[in-house]
């Protein structure tokens, strides 16, 4: 902006995504640091611009238009609810949603589905609703596959089938069965 004719304000704001507790760090620079009552007078006190996402009311979550409504959604239902519900709401930017959740959830779900999609394994991601329902399918299958499992060990013990047709079935080497 040096040379350009306008100049624009730089306004730095703090997104708060903790949906347990309220934020409970310093909110001004005076607050975040030991000053001399002498010096004080001559110290800017600047002031955090502190946006708590999850304790956003809901007419303040609606008035968003970008996909920023649905992470604001995602925290605020998890402050209320301790659960979350999927919007049917369209994601313009599925990568950056996706990662944005990922991070300050730490649930990385949220990137194996952004993998998922570019591996095609997954036909379309558009909305929270289908990333849900992805994940309620590969819980399934894990599960499918563990009752296979199970019940291929049970087999096993029971001297049904042989541990050669067990590593067959299960598809794992022998030395790891017994």
């Amino acid at each position: 902006q040096y040379d350009e004719k306008t100049n624009y304000p730089v306004i730095t704001l703090v997104l708060h995504f903790d949906y347990k507790n309220h934020w409970e760090g310093p909110k001004t620079l005076l607050d975040s640091m030991t000053v001399p009552e002498e010096l004080k007078p001559y110290v800017n006190d600047y002031r955090m611009n502190l946006f708590e996402i999850a304790w956003l009311r809901d007419d303040q979550v609606k008035k968003f238009k970008s996909d920023f409504r649905i992470v604001a959604d995602y925290f605020t239902q998890m402050r209320k609810n301790k659960d979350y519900v999927p919007s049917k709401a369209t994601i313009k930017h599925v990568d950056a949603v996706l990662k944005l959740l990922a991070v300050f959830t730490g649930d990385h779900r949220y990137e194996d589905i952004i993998t998922e999609y570019h591996e095609g394994r997954i036909e379309e991601v558009t909305n929270m609703c289908e990333v849900i329902d992805a994940w309620m399918a590969e819980g399934r299958t894990e599960g499918i596959k563990e009752g296979e499992a199970k019940a291929v060990y049970s087999l096993l013990q029971k001297g049904r089938i042989s541990l050669e047709d067990a590593s067959e079935e299960l598809n794992i080497p022998v030395t790891e069965i017994e």
